[in-house]
């Protein structure tokens, strides 16, 4: 077994008690409410003189086919028969033995400009991706067609790692007349760096004499809750061993499955020479990314004039802190 820091995190902890134990969202989390779902980890430094290190293993082994693949699947699985660690690795192998091997065409690669000015990195023409988005389907009843996309990069314009689930558009537009048109995606974010929280982006009026819609944001930060008791997420793994708790702790079937859906892309790029897109320094990341997001991301019955996620709906213009 190995551990991942990323699931001991209090948010990600969250996700199973948010998720069963409040009614409201089973008949949500499906297909039928949900256009796609987008899990990000973004560093805005890079290598840092650890190039050389980088170098042999690239961003998809260091933060997706782990990390990010983790998150993924407890955000997704099917209600575990128990909360001991054998439930919940059953039913998060369950996910990702649903789950295709990556292909290459639903994959956008990126290298930063100045990656190997780096003097630890010996090999100067290396294609070893520094960014990477990729587009996953799950294939069970629940989610059938909805697009699960994992990004993550260094050298980017911002510190941040949270999921977002974007809902589908309603089905009730003429109630709304013509505010119809300026609607905003509804969407549930978990924020776990920096401050860690939950949010809730719905569509409210405007106050005031216009009728038009903005963003409300119903936001719970986790900061903010009196006499909070918060330990990082290695001393909750370290209680965990003591307490001999293993739902945080990856099996040898999960570990063996993700490496087969990642390694035909890991082969891809380390033997057949796939490039990645150059980057600037402190961007969001290629300039292919809004194109790609929009070509990939609608769920697979709307992308006949469904809606699309764009990389500038992640930070709403308009916001109103409810």
């Amino acid at each position: 077994m190995i551990t991942l820091s990323s699931i001991s995190k209090e948010v990600v902890q969250n996700l199973l008690l948010f998720r069963f134990g409040n009614s409201c969202w089973e008949h949500m989390w499906n297909r039928n409410a949900i256009e796609s779902v987008t899990l990000t980890f973004k560093e805005p430094f890079g290598t840092e003189g650890r190039g050389g290190y980088f170098d042999n293993y690239g961003i998809i082994r260091d933060v997706l086919q782990n990390h990010l693949l983790q998150v993924l699947t407890v955000l997704a699985m099917e209600p575990p028969a128990g909360d001991d660690g054998d439930s919940i690795r059953n039913c998060k192998t369950e996910i990702l033995n649903n789950m295709d091997p990556i292909h290459p065409d639903d994959v956008l690669l990126g290298q930063y400009d100045g990656y190997t000015d780096d003097p630890t990195i010996e090999d100067k023409n290396t294609n070893c991706p520094t960014y990477a988005a990729i587009r996953c389907w799950i294939n069970t009843p629940r989610w059938e067609g909805v697009p699960f996309v994992m990004q993550a990069g260094k050298a980017l314009d911002e510190k941040l790692v949270e999921v977002r689930v974007r809902f589908r558009a309603p089905k009730t537009l003429s109630s709304v007349g013509q505010s119809a048109k300026k609607l905003h995606t509804n969407e549930l974010v978990f924020r776990l760096q920096p401050n860690p929280s939950l949010e809730m982006h719905t569509n409210i009026k405007t106050p005031g004499l216009s009728s038009h819609p903005m963003v409300g944001v119903m936001k719970m930060n986790y900061e903010e809750i009196p006499n909070l008791s918060n330990p990082d997420a290695y001393t909750r793994l370290l209680l965990d061993v003591m307490r001999g708790k293993q739902g945080s702790f990856v099996r040898d079937d999960e570990l063996r499955r993700s490496w087969e859906i990642f390694t035909p892309l890991l082969h891809a790029i380390e033997r057949d020479g796939l490039r990645p897109k150059s980057y600037k320094y402190g961007s969001k990341g290629p300039e292919e990314l809004q194109s790609w997001f929009e070509d990939k991301c609608k769920s697979r019955d709307s992308q006949n004039g469904g809606t699309s996620i764009s990389i500038n709906s992640i930070q709403p213009l308009m916001r109103a802190s409810l």
